[in-house]
């Protein structure tokens, strides 16, 4: 809990472009949405179009995959306020989990960070941003 992270991704490409888009903020909680232990609470922005990118800690390794936000009118129809930097992302150990389990060879499922030295934001964006794609459906 504290720990800077950030998300490379694509919020509204029809509205900002279709450029890769920088969020930073951090770890809010280890756990998400009522407590739920598969996620954790982040303070980086997710809008659609972030949704299902990867969120990385500031060696630029994944940690989780940015998945939801709180729906601001819903809770301020039902709560009368409205949540400021409450989204979430699915901890990277699911995923991980997941394609071990789909996979027939579980050896053959194995990450490791490229990144291992002390860079800096803008180095590890650089290094990463051509990584990160924008799938839409029409």
């Amino acid at each position: 809990m504290g720990a800077e992270i950030f998300t490379i991704g694509f919020p509204l490409p029809h509205i900002t472009g279709f450029s890769p888009k920088l969020f930073t903020g951090k770890i809010n909680s280890l756990t998400g949405l009522k407590n739920d232990p598969k996620t954790m609470q982040i303070s980086a922005p997710v809008q659609q179009g972030n949704s299902g990118g990867p969120l990385f800690n500031m060696r630029g390794e994944v940690i989780g995959i940015t998945s939801a936000t709180l729906k601001t009118i819903k809770h301020f129809n039902w709560y009368g306020d409205v949540p400021q930097g409450i989204n979430y992302a699915t901890k990277a150990g699911n995923l991980t989990k997941l394609l071990r389990n789909v996979h027939g060879n579980k050896d053959k499922i194995k990450f490791k960070s490229i990144l291992t030295d002390n860079k800096t934001i803008e180095e590890i964006t650089e290094i990463l941003k051509n990584s990160v794609l924008l799938v839409t459906a029409e």
